[in-house]
């Protein structure tokens, strides 16, 4: 029993000096947690992999032969809106000539996409849940939204104002202190009163800066695709101070972007 006697005071008597390592806070855990997450999200891999470089000179090449090198090169899964059975899509058999030095496979894809006809809508890419990575026109991407909260408390927190404090009243001060002498006594207090309330204007001022981010994103990030102009491929509610988006993967990464995006492309 001594040597177990032993530990449990060498312990305690680290505990008392400050010898033990902190334990992290609630907020350090929650980061630890979303890195942790991060590093495991398939997405990550898929993006990872379309930062490979490569240089390539691309004249008048078949669009599906492109799309099938950059699979290959990458090996990842890539998920084409084809116009197969007259949907709204890249057309197989189309032409695009690209030449790119030195620079990720991503931005191969996105010189293609710009190039390459896809229907009423310009093209773009964005990235499945599974880390599928998923090209087309944008009408076809739409098809795959998915809802998000973001909490904008921090943007839209209005600073209390407080221009009229209470004055101590050293009349009040002093006749109560006689009341009390005297066997008397009153419920009033010593400070008089101003008006200080501007609850009401505080939480104006919160939804008009709420008002203001929701017209910014609207008029930023895809205008064409959002319901308020006329578009059907994202909506924003503003519920307290959380907007709540529902969009394809390609508008959610202009607003949130990626907590796994490459230091560098």
């Amino acid at each position: 029993m001594r040597p177990m006697l032993a530990a449990v005071m060498a312990a305690a008597a680290a505990f008392a000096a400050g010898d033990c390592v902190a334990q992290p806070s609630v907020q350090e855990r929650a980061a630890a947690m979303r890195q942790a997450q991060a590093r495991r999200d398939p997405r990550r891999l898929t993006l990872e992999r379309l930062m490979t470089p490569v240089t390539v000179d691309l004249k008048d090449a078949r669009l599906e032969d492109v799309l099938t090198f950059v699979a290959q090169t990458a090996d990842i899964e890539v998920d084409t809106a084809w116009n197969d059975g007259g949907l709204d899509g890249l057309d197989r058999d189309a032409r695009v000539t690209v030449a790119v030095r030195d620079k990720a496979l991503l931005s191969l894809v996105e010189a293609v996409l710009e190039k390459a006809p896809g229907g009423s809508e310009a093209n773009t890419w964005q990235l499945g849940r599974g880390g599928e990575f998923e090209v087309g026109p944008k009408s076809r991407l739409n098809k795959r939204a998915t809802l998000k909260i973001y909490d904008i408390s921090d943007m839209v927190f209005v600073q209390p104002d407080f221009p009229q404090v209470p004055e101590l009243s050293l009349d009040t001060v002093l006749q109560q202190g006689s009341q009390r002498g005297g066997g008397g006594s009153s419920a009033g207090g010593i400070f008089n009163q101003r008006e200080t309330n501007n609850t009401d204007q505080i939480l104006r001022d919160e939804r008009q800066r709420a008002d203001d981010i929701v017209a910014l994103i609207v008029q930023n990030v895809e205008p064409a695709q959002w319901d308020r102009n006329g578009g059907d491929g994202a909506t924003v509610r503003l519920q307290d101070n959380s907007l709540l988006i529902k969009a394809p993967d390609y508008i959610h990464r202009q607003i949130g972007g990626y907590p796994f995006w490459p230091s560098s492309r």
